[in-house]
């Protein structure tokens, strides 16, 4: 198959800017070590009120409900609202109806923003997560398509991971 049309939605976005984000590693490292930074935080600022040894095993167990089960979540929670906010402001040139085809010279895309060609040692990988495929262009950059329930996108993708 040499070209598709296709439909980008907010969502469709929005799962390219969360795999793009989850799998960075400096967000793995903070996501790891920051709820232990919690926990430390409430374990010494107990003990140093109230100055005893009781207060830092209770502090101790604080920080640890804190840090470790309540941080993650309303750490994610917060990623996901600024992400989503990001994908608002954003995302205006690559939703709607679009159409790419595969040409001799490279990937043509057509937008209601414009149209565009990349060359195909432009594209660094090709990368399908879900129902999803994420055309990488640069580190942080993808051009996002939806896969299609006929199947359509998946063999679109397939011959140009052959051209690449």
């Amino acid at each position: 198959m040499t070209s598709v049309d296709f439909y980008v939605t907010e969502d469709d976005v929005m799962a390219w800017m969360r795999h793009a984000t989850f799998q960075r590693e400096q967000f793995r490292k903070q996501r790891r070590s920051l709820p232990w930074l919690v926990v430390a935080l409430v374990t010494l600022l107990t003990f140093v009120v109230f100055w005893s040894g009781w207060a830092a095993v209770a502090g101790l167990a604080l920080g640890v409900v804190l840090g470790l089960v309540l941080f993650p979540r309303l750490f994610d929670r917060s990623v996901e609202q600024q992400l989503r906010a990001s994908v608002a402001r954003s995302a205006g040139p690559s939703l709607g109806d679009q159409r790419m085809e595969l040409r001799a010279d490279g990937l043509y895309r057509s937008t209601h923003a414009g149209e565009s060609t990349t060359r195909y040692t432009a594209i660094s990988d090709v990368e399908v997560v879900g129902a999803h495929a994420f055309i990488l262009l640069a580190p942080e950059l993808a051009i996002v398509a939806p896969l299609s329930a006929d199947g359509s996108m998946r063999a679109f993708v397939e011959e140009l991971q052959r051209r690449l």
